[in-house]
């Protein structure tokens, strides 16, 4: 008796906890959420912040030495 009184207690605290967290999405935050998620785009995001910054060093070592080789 004792188990089935902390088995309604336990799906009584927990059961409903799960739908609360659901929420209606609409077609753009799912776009929006896709976008954030995606780990391609931050990848490619990331690759084109390295290569500008490589650029930028580059500039800037040519610079001081006064000898460009471009």
């Amino acid at each position: 008796m004792n188990k089935k009184i902390a088995f309604g207690f336990w799906l009584l605290a927990f059961g409903f906890l799960p739908a609360g967290a659901q929420r209606v999405l609409s077609l753009d935050s799912c776009r929006q959420m896709a976008l954030r998620n995606n780990k391609q785009l931050s990848i490619s995001k990331m690759k084109q912040d390295v290569a500008a910054n490589e650029r930028k060093s580059a500039r800037t070592k040519c610079t001081r030495r006064r000898k460009c080789l471009y």
